[in-house]
């Protein structure tokens, strides 16, 4: 083997493992970008269930609301006869 072919072998392994590693960082920095997409769904999910619960509740205070005003109605009727 010359010492070109040499060079030549050595400097193609080089490249080899340098993209060898550029590829393992890639995958890396996927799989964190994954785990925080998931993580910030998973928070928009939470988000969105809370907001769900704060309008069930709002509808819950709102009939409630309606059936006081009914009841003051009808005892300022009652209290007027």
């Amino acid at each position: 083997m010359t010492l070109m072919m040499e060079y030549r072998e050595k400097y193609n392994e080089g490249r080899a493992d340098g993209v060898a590693q550029e590829r393992a960082e890639w995958e890396e920095k996927e799989a964190a970008w994954t785990l925080e997409r998931t993580a910030l769904e998973d928070k928009n999910s939470a988000l969105e269930n809370e907001k769900a619960a704060l309008e069930n509740e709002k509808a819950a205070w709102n009939d409630e609301k309606l059936q006081l005003l009914k009841i003051i109605k009808e005892l300022e009727k009652e209290s007027k006869s």
